[in-house]
């Protein structure tokens, strides 16, 4: 789970995970959470946790995706429709099966993020134990950033397609972070480990 507070004083979430009650707590106490991104169907599983936590909370999802989420799962409103007013920009992932976005923040002490999901994983990050890490070879890739394996196999139909796209997020200006949902956070030289896709 990835929280951004937003110029609003609101926490942004994307992927939500449910959490103990500390570290509930913990998250409460950076603000108001007041919208979560429910990036794709196999990140849902927590969202009706959120909504009956937070009523008042707004659930985002893509508008391409909301019929397979089902009723179970609490939408409020398309992200298209609501994240360009905080300056966020959605970058639509090419050559995909899913629609998914590569979500493009603005840094309240200046700077960018990005906000990836599936497409792009990380080393780094794991379950623990030898299911975790059984499980995290073959979701993540071996040694650097790239198109997640398990994406590779279910999503992609241009790797090569979505790696240059990958690369050219690179050249964001000022950007100090990049974010996965399976994988560490790219802090050293986000631009320059994204750039390195294209090769």
């Amino acid at each position: 789970m990835v929280v951004v507070r937003l110029s609003s004083g609101g926490l942004l979430l994307h992927s939500v995970i449910a959490m103990s009650e500390a570290g509930m707590a913990a998250l409460e106490a950076l603000g108001p959470p007041a919208f979560a991104i429910i990036p794709s169907k196999s990140h849902a599983g927590d969202a009706g946790f959120y909504k009956a936590r937070y009523p008042h909370i707004q659930m985002l999802a893509v508008e391409a995706l909301r019929r397979e989420h089902g009723p179970d799962v609490p939408v409020d409103a398309n992200v298209e429709d609501v994240l360009p007013r905080f300056g966020i920009i959605l970058h639509p992932v090419p050559a995909t099966r899913a629609t998914e976005y590569v979500y493009e923040v603005p840094l309240t002490g200046g700077g960018r993020m990005l906000m990836a999901n599936d497409v792009l994983g990380n080393v780094g990050a794991g379950a623990p134990g030898l299911l975790g890490r059984t499980f995290a070879r073959f979701l993540l890739p071996m040694r650097k950033p790239d198109v997640a394996r398990v994406y590779r196999l279910t999503q992609a139909k241009d790797v090569k397609a979505i790696r240059r796209f990958l690369a050219g997020l690179g050249n964001i200006r000022d950007l100090r972070l990049v974010t996965v949902s399976h994988g560490a956070p790219i802090r050293e030289t986000p631009a320059a480990a994204l750039k390195a896709l294209a090769s």
